[in-house]
């Protein structure tokens, strides 16, 4: 299988060219298509055409896989870089090379998979869009070990759909001893974010007994007793006084 890879741009547009055979990656080519600044916009789109076609034209590739677009400030460097994206995905369409889709939940736990793309993906893969489905490695699936194991073992066999994760070697389409240890990364998986919550939990509390230490000298109401070290505080309502068990009621200068 042939894969081509494009990061879409403007001005630059990268690509790398990679084949995958018996679960390794091995790369082929790499380069960009460039555009000549100053001029219109009509003719640098029909130099990324042009460009990303040769490309196509030449290595033949199986499928391609296009970068999503992110911007949250620079609307019109975005406008421009869509439009660029759109001509790459023409090229595509023309030479019928399917182009893989990208389903990203930034700022979504892996513990859940309600993830807003994560649903996309399975309507699509229910919809017979999708029938391979890759991840950099097993966490990127989902840190949840039950769930992951139902989508590992029945969900993606009952759709046909291949499941590769590139770091772990895992490849439901050939037989690998890295698939009959997949139930472990799993357990791993979820065991880490179990210990990276707690870890967060305890250093939530710290940083609220230091406020506490701090609010105690500045004579402000806390609403609660304060967790950690500060936990024999009582506060008043009152924002001029505080009980310490150890002083009795202290008053702010």
């Amino acid at each position: 299988m042939i894969i081509l890879g494009i990061d879409p741009g403007y001005a630059i547009v990268g690509y790398g060219v990679v084949s995958y055979d018996n679960r390794t990656f091995t790369p082929i080519t790499y380069g960009a298509v460039t555009t000549e600044a100053g001029l219109d916009a009509d003719l640098r789109l029909e130099q990324v055409y042009d460009g990303i076609s040769a490309v196509i034209d030449r290595y033949q590739p199986d499928a391609i896989a296009i970068e999503q677009l992110f911007f949250t400030n620079n609307k019109t460097t975005g406008i421009d870089v869509a439009q660029a994206r759109g001509v790459v995905l023409l090229a595509a369409a023309q030479r019928g090379v399917p182009v893989a889709g990208l389903y990203v939940d930034d700022g979504w736990s892996g513990t859940s998979f309600d993830r807003p793309e994560f649903r996309r993906m399975l309507r699509d893969i229910e919809a017979g869009r999708v029938n391979m489905v890759i991840t950099k490695d097993l966490s990127r699936l989902g840190r949840d070990y039950i769930m992951t194991g139902h989508y590992m073992e029945r969900y993606f066999p009952e759709h046909r759909v291949r499941y590769i994760s590139l770091l772990d070697g895992i490849d439901t389409g050939v037989d690998s001893s890295a698939n009959e240890i997949t139930p472990f990364r799993a357990i791993m998986n979820d065991m880490y974010a179990k210990d990276i919550s707690k870890n967060d939990l305890q250093r939530q509390a710290g940083q609220t007994a230091k406020r506490a230490v701090y609010r105690r000298q500045a004579g402000i109401w806390l609403s609660d007793a304060p967790c950690g070290k500060e936990q024999n505080l009582w506060w008043t309502r009152g924002p001029r006084r505080w009980y310490d068990v150890f002083s009795g009621w202290r008053w702010r200068a």
